[in-house]
Formats: structure tokens, sequence, C-alpha cells
């Protein structure tokens, strides 16, 4: 593995009393429920950070 910094990024969505809910299907924790969120790439800002569409 390379010697390069990960890190995570994650969001909370809000609307009027809701919040918005992902279900995770991958490594971490499936079937459990998380805000969205994801991870940058090497170099990356925050500021071009997206949310991972599946």
């Amino acid at each position: 593995m390379e010697n390069i910094p990960r890190i995570g990024v994650g969001v909370i969505i809000r609307k009027d009393d809701k919040v918005l809910l992902g279900k995770r299907k991958n490594a971490h924790g499936p079937g459990s429920w998380c805000p969205p969120g994801g991870h940058l790439e090497f170099m990356e800002s925050i500021a071009e950070w997206k949310v991972p569409q599946n």
C-alpha cells in the first residue's frame, strides 16, 4: 500500500426535521445506515469532492 494520507469526508443533509441517510453496502458495516460520505483522492480539495454516486 502506498504511503498516502487517506482523508474521509461526511456530510449532514437536513431538510425540515429530516436527515438524509443511506444504507451501507460495502465493507464497513454493510446494512447499517449512515450519512453520505466518501474519501478524498490524492491532491483533491474538499471543494472538488462530490458524494459518490452509486
